[in-house]
């Protein structure tokens, strides 16, 4: 019995490792005609079917949208106009990815796929199918700098720049609208505290005239006249920064940095007001104890038609500001680069293509002829 075990044992089927590389090279040689075929059928037939693919050209078109610009309220009203769309992403470093996001928007892109006849262009029957193509064909990008780049995609070159262009053309139109519409709101919104402000302004300067009709004149000092325009101005100051604060509360919640920067603001000219209010003044601008009584109420009187003076005239200007935004109907968007009509194709990549799908056929055969030569041997040796 052991003697036909010892006999057997050399009879026993080869593992992979028995075989080597060596082992393989007969199957190689021997179905070489099988291989040759596989892969010059499938060369053959990807050169053709390559060739039958319609060219695609890239029109590029880049855009710079409007950077966030100093000032009370031009920097509050572009945000206010955008964040309907963009909520937190409008900020120095996100604005570009805002407007790329607009870019997308179906109301946007609905009179282009109107003036191009995009349904019959892309062979589709609904709306929807449409902007899922145009998804496809149309790509946004943004980087960090804050330009953006239009690309479309479009097997006839002169209709791929006209798109690119007429997106650009129509965000122009969105952004004008919407922020002619904010800036119209706030024109509103700044005539009725000109109103008010005009009102306390009268106010300020009948009681100051009142005053100084009956005592006839008032000797109220250096230090009255000094205390009356530190005061005007700093209580100027906060009123912008109210207004401010007003106007970012319509955009932002109270736990924003914006927010918390003026509230902070708002805080340290109150204690500089206050202190110049108080016993303890500052020896170049004295409180007004130090001020004889008939001058403290000169003073009094003084300080506030100044103040009053001096936020009227704040209101007006930025009234004035707000009424050439709301007339004006010029896109703050620069265009870069208008997208020319390529006069090179884009894809297909032919070349390319034929030479990865021949590699892989010769890969594929390769592989389909060890593997079948390897059970082979198995299924013989059973």
């Amino acid at each position: 019995m052991q003697k036909e075990t010892g006999q057997n044992s050399p009879t026993q089927p080869q593992t992979a490792a028995d075989v080597g590389i060596q082992g393989y090279l007969p199957a190689i040689v021997k179905r070489r005609k099988l291989i040759l075929f596989i892969t010059v059928t499938v060369a053959v037939v990807t050169t053709i079917g390559s060739m039958l693919l319609p060219d695609i050209y890239t029109a590029r078109a880049k855009i710079l949208p409007p950077q966030q610009q100093g000032g009370l309220f031009s920097a509050a009203m572009m945000q206010g106009a955008l964040a309907a769309i963009g909520g937190d992403l409008l900020g120095e470093s996100k604005t570009a990815r805002l407007y790329a996001e607009m870019l997308k928007i179906e109301s946007l892109r609905d009179p282009v796929i109107e003036r191009f006849k995009l349904h019959d262009v892309y062979g589709k029957k609904y709306r929807e199918d449409v902007y899922k193509t145009m998804g496809k064909k149309i790509l946004i990008t943004s980087v960090k700098e804050g330009i953006i780049t239009i690309n479309v995609d479009d097997s006839d070159p002169k209709r791929a720049a006209e798109i690119a262009n007429s997106l650009v053309e129509e965000l122009k139109k969105l952004t004008t609208g919407m922020s002619m519409t904010v800036a119209a709101n706030n024109k509103g919104f700044f005539e009725e505290r000109i109103a008010k402000a005009r009102e306390e302004l009268t106010q300020a300067e009948q009681t100051l005239k009142s005053f100084q009709s009956r005592y006839k004149t008032v000797d109220a000092g250096q230090q009255a006249a000094l205390s009356v325009t530190a005061i005007s101005q700093l209580t100027a100051q906060l009123n912008s920064q109210e207004i401010e604060l007003s106007i970012l509360r319509r955009t932002y919640a109270d736990s924003s940095q914006k927010i918390k920067a003026v509230q902070q603001a708002i805080a340290v000219l109150k204690d500089k007001i206050g202190s110049l209010q108080s016993a303890g003044g500052s020896v170049a601008l004295p409180g007004f104890e130090k001020i004889p009584e008939r001058g403290q109420e000169f003073l009094h009187l003084m300080r506030k038609f100044k103040s009053a003076e001096a936020v009227y005239d704040m209101l007006v200007k930025q009234y004035e500001v707000a009424r050439l935004n709301s007339e004006n109907d010029v896109s703050t968007i620069q265009v870069l680069q208008q997208a020319k009509v390529p006069d090179k194709r884009s894809k297909p990549k032919r070349g390319f293509l034929v030479v990865m799908t021949t590699f892989t056929a010769f890969l594929f055969s390769l592989v389909y002829v060890l593997v079948t030569d390897r059970f082979g041997r198995i299924h013989g040796n059973d």
